[in-house]
């Protein structure tokens, strides 16, 4: 099938739940008028468990995927997020799914072990 290019490439699915970690957080940021996205985006690629950051469209200016080990830990990313300076509103969304995809652009997971 590969030879015919009906599969183009594998993508293996880890399970980030054997890790201790119970939900992914979907994070919707909006900018002000002045909106910095190249340093937001930036400061959001250090905020930990925070691993897929992309510009949005529509509803909000960026779109950041997470994980969460704990419901508090929600609140401390987003609290961090809405620090950043020109961010106007930040939006969560919040699935008990813990399965991912590993492929090169999600290789490198910033996941705090503790």
């Amino acid at each position: 099938m590969k030879k015919y290019r009906i599969i183009l490439r594998a993508t293996t699915i880890i399970d980030l739940s054997k890790i201790g970690f119970e939900g992914k957080i979907l994070i919707f940021i909006s900018g002000s008028k002045n909106f910095d996205l190249k340093t937001v985006t930036k400061k959001i690629s250090k905020v930990p468990n925070i691993f897929h950051i992309s510009s949005g469209l529509g509803g909000c200016d960026l779109f950041a995927i997470g994980v969460f080990k704990q419901v508090p830990e929600i609140e401390k990313i987003i609290n961090e997020i809405k620090s950043f300076p020109s961010v106007k509103h930040v939006k969560v969304a919040i699935a008990s799914n813990t399965q991912f995809p590993v492929t090169t652009k999600y290789s490198k997971m910033n996941l705090d072990s503790q």
